[in-house]
């Protein structure tokens, strides 16, 4: 991949319809500017730093997605398991009957049920 030295916008807009994603990256159109920048006055990153600030962008990330879902109106798997009139894992291995039903399907899907996950 050849560098050009040029910029690009990238935006974020809601999908629409059944798509797996809420959200998809879409490519924005330039922004005239206002005087053309001389490739000397782009300075690049070094790579110490462009790591750095990679890692506190991840960083910031992280702390809103935390947020996110801490949110109130976000369920935990007992509370959806609870308005689906489903049981929840624990109460699943708490009755015998259930949890030995729930080894056979794990035995004849084809998956490993140990705990290494082998």
């Amino acid at each position: 991949m050849q560098r050009t030295g040029r910029g690009l916008i990238l935006g974020v807009e809601p999908t629409s319809g059944r798509s797996p994603s809420r959200f998809r990256i879409v490519r924005l159109p330039q922004r005239a500017s206002a005087a053309p920048q001389d490739r000397a006055e782009t300075a690049e990153l070094p790579p110490d730093a462009a790591r750095a600030a990679l890692q506190r962008a991840y960083a910031r990330g992280a702390q809103a997605a935390a947020e996110l879902l801490a949110g109130p109106d976000m369920l935990s798997s007992d509370a959806i398991a609870e308005r689906l009139g489903m049981q929840t894992g624990l109460e699943v291995a708490a009755d015998p009957r259930r949890a030995a039903e729930a080894v056979a399907l794990a035995r004849r899907v084809g998956g490993g049920f140990s705990p290494g996950g082998a």
